[in-house]
């Protein structure tokens, strides 16, 4: 702005201020905006014709205080809006400007500005106060770009609603310029206004000492000063919401804050001016009642009330009534107490409750903790009670009855409590709620919502039957019920009759009846021991059935039940009881006992089957009284007189019971006879008493004394096959004795014994015993060393069968075993040693007992060798190998602990797991190609048993050598023949072979590698020819030696062997040259006549040669041939060049074909 403008912007401001706000308004558009001009600007009258850019100007009221703008100045404005502009308090308003640039007014390129003056117009007092700063916006050039700037008095130091800010297009520009055209402004008045005095703030929700529930903010409302400004905070939270008061000094908010149960929170409302009030609440926290069950609004009709529960806060007492129509019911509702999980529930009950109705339950929650409190929070719950459907439980439907059952005439079931049952069986005209129903029962329901018509009904079995029933409540009809059913002819068992008894010796009874036609016939109780039924097949279409009782067994009293089911319906069980008789026995006299030759009757006794009748046959003697029948006393105990016995004479006691007409509901039986046999004495018996039968003496055993009882005076004879027993002699005083010798270990004897007295023998007693065989130990051997591994061992051997073998090792108790008595292993035994330890001697010592009778101990020594640690024997450490020699790879050696597992491992080259036996171990090969450029590698044995490592691994380093080479000459080269340069690469130190083969040919050379390289001469190489060379490499002393390397190549071809001269005739007794060409460096020998040799020479490097002054001989035709060779290896011309041969004469001779 230039002073200029200021200096009248100053004038105009001078002249506002003593000027009424009415004269503005009238010189200026009206004090509201008008919303189509701010959105639409037009030009006004007198002010530049021509528009630039529009402008949109918004003004914000951030507070309560009213503000109005008036516009005084603007420069180079095409429309600067309108003449003021209400702001009320909290709001916002909008105008659009367009400036000028007009270049005739002076507008182009110069500042646009727009000026209001600012004014509050209410106050605590209630009248208008003037303000005294100014808002301009500018738009302006600076440094060529135009920028945009809103001018002012910021902040609101006495409370008249000044400037707070402002943006241009999204950038803060209150007092200084930001770069843009301006198309969007924002100017924001803070709106605040505090009045000339204190203001009053006073909270009055909640109360003090109050409860509010948790989870929720806090409302909290109050007073205050008109439009002033309150801030609230609570001690639980940092929330602070600052709500104004109306113009009825009310003001309200809500809080947001976070606390435990039962603890306290404190909030306080305060004026944020100095000097205003403040105002505080202190309320506790607790859990706000819920009413979650019921969960519908539909519940079911129950005399013990209607369950109703929730959530509260611990230990709030409850307090739940009831509404209908919005009217309470009295005597209605229930109270309970919140627990200590938050739970609460409790069943309403009350005379105002029935079903069919609506009612809208209401829930209350007080506490006394840490005052007393009431919850705000008051939980409703809008029910239905609907009425209980009726139910028909017996007959249930769907299943059947007992039709042969006379109770069976009665209809019961449940419903609505107090209601009203009708019932009939269908079909029927009846209908639920009709005025003429016949044949109908009509009931009412209990309390307890049950209901019964009475024995009122008949349903005779083999038919089907449906009843109706139908349940009114309080006169209106509530839901009912039906019920299908059969009636079926009851389960009757005809036999076994109940009570009956049969036979001792019965197994088996069929079982037979009546009932259902096509049920089953099941058992339902079955006593241990027996079947019923196995295999049930259906009741007949005469109602007939029958099925097997078996595993019966004498003196057996069976309890059983059956039942009858058909499609998946059982009847009740059908009991019956019934037994066997109990076995008759003859308890005296003993089985064949012998009475006392002076003995003349006996007194037989025995049980048998209460009320049974007893017969007793005795042949040869009289039994019972007269022969006759006897009937068995209730105690089952019988006894018979037997007379007119005999002096040595044995009898056959036969006795049978059977059934008789004191046995209540018995079908005729009778038992197979019994059977017992006695005698009269004649001898003493003869007892041998030592041995016993079957007695086992020590195998040392050498002889016994047998004794024994018998006939005083009677001769006795001992016989025992294969020994020597005493003479036949007296028995004394009831006793004798016999020494018995000559016995041998391993045998079983067998004594037989004889009495005879005056020519009578009495019948042989007989009796084996056996002399023990020695045990023998035959695994492990005496004085066996063990593998160092073993930590048992089965020791086992030979002895007698059925002894026993007990084994102690060092004093310590190892087993006890039993020698095999009978199978293929029939006196062999074995025994398991345990816990043995490597490097101890032991002494097992053996016994061999039986009953009475133990053989002394028989050792056995052996010992466990001691463990050996884990070794590599080969390669050896620091050795060096080949990596292709053996082809298929390097095998690692060595010991161990035998039974173990050796690790091995080399390198990065996969492990190997390999068994230890016999001490020895070996791996498979590892393949070490992939080291043919040598490399050193660390071979780890590591010894595991049982998965336990022992000991410490064993380790080896080893060098791969590097596998030799031939780099000349290259494969199937062609080589002059001769001496040749072979050359190649391998392992420093090592030694390399080089032979050259070509028809047997094996000159040839050999190096020591150095730095890696190797060369030598091959000599002697034939021209045109083809050779192998064959190269090995090995280390000092053939340590290690690698596969040979193969290397083809030929030489150059042969010069074939020409004579050129002489020619056809030479002089007689005249020196001559003979001259001719070949292979250079090859050696000619020249012939006469392919016989005499005329010397040797060498062809020179042109492939020349000659013999010069060779003398002629006399007249004649001659021969001359050649040969070549070379370092002694013929070479001859190719076969299409003829040999070298020449043919001449001397003198005047001449030579023909």
């Amino acid at each position: 702005m230039n002073p200029l403008s200021r200096l009248l912007h100053i004038m105009v401001l001078t002249v506002m201020a003593v000027m009424p706000a009415a004269v503005f308004a009238q010189d200026n558009s009206p004090a509201v905006v008008d919303q189509k001009q701010s959105t639409n600007p037009t030009a006004t009258p007198g002010r530049p014709r021509s528009k630039e850019a529009p402008h949109t100007i918004n003004f914000h009221n951030k507070g309560p205080a009213d503000i109005t703008l008036y516009h005084v100045d603007d420069q180079c404005m095409y429309a600067a809006g309108p003449g003021s502009i209400s702001l009320p308090g909290f709001t916002s308003q909008q105008i659009k400007v367009i400036d000028s640039d007009n270049w005739g007014e002076g507008c182009s390129g110069s500042s646009k500005n727009i000026t209001w003056n600012a004014y509050t117009t209410y106050d605590y007092n209630g009248s208008a106060k003037n303000a005294d700063y100014m808002v301009e916006f500018f738009h302006y050039r600076r440094i060529g770009d135009w920028v945009t700037e809103v001018d002012g008095t910021q902040g609101s130091n006495d409370g008249r609603g000044m400037l707070s800010g402002a943006s241009c297009d999204g950038y803060s520009c209150l007092n200084h310029w930001v770069p843009g055209g301006g198309d969007t402004v924002d100017i924001y008045f803070d709106g605040r206004y505090q009045g000339p005095g204190p203001m009053t703030v006073q909270i009055l929700q909640p109360h003090d000492q109050s409860a509010v529930p948790l989870g929720s903010p806090i409302v909290v409302a109050g007073q205050a000063t008109a439009r002033t400004q309150v801030s609230v905070t609570t001690s639980s939270s940092d929330d602070n919401p600052q709500p104004y008061a109306d113009d009825n000094d009310n003001w309200n908010t809500s809080v947001s804050y976070s606390a435990n149960r039962d603890s306290q929170t404190t909030i306080t409302a305060k004026s944020p001016v100095d000097g205003g009030s403040s105002s505080s609440v202190t309320v506790v926290n607790i859990v706000g009642l819920t009413i979650d069950n019921p969960s519908g609004s539909d519940v079911p009709w129950s005399s013990s009330g209607i369950e109703v529960g929730g959530y509260g806060n611990p230990y709030g007492a409850v307090q739940v009534s009831v509404y209908q129509n919005n009217t309470i019911v009295k005597g209605t509702g229930c109270s309970t107490t919140v627990s200590a999980f938050t739970l609460w529930r409790c069943d309403v009950t009350g005379p105002g409750l029935a079903p069919g109705q609506d009612y809208t339950f209401v829930a209350h929650q007080t506490g006394t903790d840490p005052w007393n409190w009431k919850d705000p929070s008051v939980p409703t719950k809008d029910v239905h009670i609907d009425a209980l459907p009726l139910a028909i439980t017996n007959p249930v439907n769907g299943t059947h009855i007992d039709g042969d059952n006379p109770n069976y005439r009665t209809v019961m079931g449940t419903g609505t409590p107090n209601g009203q049952v009708e019932v009939w069986v269908l079909p029927s005209n009846n209908s639920c709620g009709g005025a003429n129903n016949s044949n109908a029962v009509t009931t009412n329901i209990s309390p307890d919502g049950k209901w019964s018509t009475g024995l009122t009904f008949s349903f005779p079995p083999g038919q089907n039957y449906t009843v109706q029933a139908c349940q009114t409540v309080d006169g209106e009809a509530a839901p009912g019920s039906t019920s299908s059913f059969q009636s079926w002819y009851s389960l009757k068992i005809a036999n076994p009759a109940n009570g009956a008894v049969f036979a001792s010796n019965t197994a088996s009874v069929p079982m037979s009846g009546t009932g259902e036609p096509g049920a089953t016939p099941t058992p339902v109780q079955v006593p241990p021991g027996i079947a019923v039924c196995p295999n049930p097949g259906q009741i007949a279409p005469n109602g007939s059935w029958s099925c097997p009782i078996s595993g019966l067994t004498a003196g057996g009293s069976y309890s059983l039940s059956m039942t009858q089911s058909k499609n998946v319906q059982f009847d009740p069980s059908v009991p019956v009881q019934f037994s066997t008789a109990n076995a008759v026995t003859i308890d005296q006299p003993a089985p064949g006992q012998q009475f006392p030759a002076q003995t003349m009757q006996v007194q037989l006794r025995g049980s048998g089957q209460s009320g049974a009748v007893l017969s007793v046959d005795v042949p040869g003697a009289t039994s019972c009284p007269d022969d006759q029948p006897i009937s068995i006393p209730r105690t089952g105990q019988w006894s018979c007189l037997v007379s007119d016995l005999e002096l040595g004479r044995s009898y056959t006691a036969s006795v049978v019971q059977g059934s008789a007409d004191d046995i209540h509901g018995s079908m005729a039986w009778k038992d197979p006879p019994v059977t017992k046999q006695f005698s009269v004495a004649g001898f003493t018996p003869l007892i041998i008493g030592r041995p016993t039968n079957g007695q086992w003496f020590a195998s040392a055993t050498p002889a016994i004394t047998a004794t024994g009882s018998g006939q005083t005076g009677a001769l006795l004879t001992i016989a025992v096959p294969g020994t020597t027993v005493c003479p036949d002699h007296t028995i004394q005083g009831g006793q004798w004795s016999c020494d018995i010798s000559g016995l041998q270990s391993g045998n079983e004897y067998n004594l037989t014994a004889t009495q005879s007295m005056e020519g009578v023998t009495d019948k042989p007693v007989s009796i084996t015993f056996g002399i023990a065989t020695p045990v023998v130990v035959q695994n492990p051997r005496d004085n066996a060393v063990l593998l160092p591994e073993t930590t048992e061992i089965t020791m086992s051997g030979t002895g007698q069968p059925g002894a026993s073998i007990t084994i102690t090792t060092n004093s310590v108790p190892q087993c006890d075993t039993k020698v095999q008595s009978d199978g293929p292993a029939k006196g062999e035994w074995s025994c398991d040693i345990l816990s043995l330890d490597a490097g101890i001697h032991y002494i097992s010592q053996v016994v061999q007992s039986g009953d009475g009778w133990a053989n002394p101990p028989v050792p056995r020594q052996f010992s466990v060798a001691k463990a050996a640690a884990i070794a590599i024997q080969s390669p050896g450490g620091g050795a060096m190998v080949s990596s292709n020699n053996p082809p298929d790879g390097l095998r690692v050696t060595g010991v161990g602990q035998n039974g173990a597992t050796a690790d091995v491992t080399m390198s990065d080259l996969p492990k190997q797991s390999v068994d230890i036996l016999d001490g020895t171990w070996a791996s498979q090969p590892f393949d070490l190609t992939q080291y043919r450029d040598g490399g050193t590698l660390q071979i780890t044995a590591t010894e595991y048993l049982d998965n336990v490592q022992q000991g410490t691994p064993a380790q080896a380093n080893i060098t791969v050598a590097k596998v030799a080479t031939i780099t000349n000459p290259s494969e199937n080269a062609v080589e002059p023949s001769g001496p040749l340069m072979v050359a190649g690469s391998g392992q420093d130190g090592a030694t390399v072979r080089v032979h050259p083969t070509q028809e047997g040919d094996d000159r040839g050379c050999r190096a020591t590698v150095k730095g890696g390289a190797w060369s030598c001469v091959v000599t002697g190489l034939a021209p045109s020819s083809q050779y192998t060379l064959v190269a090995t490499q090995s280390g000092p002393n053939a340590a290690w030696t690698d596969l040979p390397v193969i290397r083809k190549f030929s030489t150059r071809g042969t010069n074939p062997l020409f004579i050129t001269y002489p020619g056809q005739s030479v002089p007689v007794d005249t020196p001559y040259d003979v001259r001719g060409t070949g292979q250079p460096d090859a050696e000619v020998e020249l012939k006469s006549f392919n016989l005499i040799s005329l010397g040797k020479t060498t062809v020179d490097g042109n492939g020349h040669w000659e013999f010069r002054n060779l003398l002629s001989s006399g007249e004649g035709c001659y021969s001359l041939t050649a040969e070549q060779t070379w370092q002694g290896y013929p070479l001859t011309n190719p076969s299409n060049v003829a040999p070298p041969e020449v043919q001449y004469s001397v003198g005047s001779q001449s030579c023909s074909n």
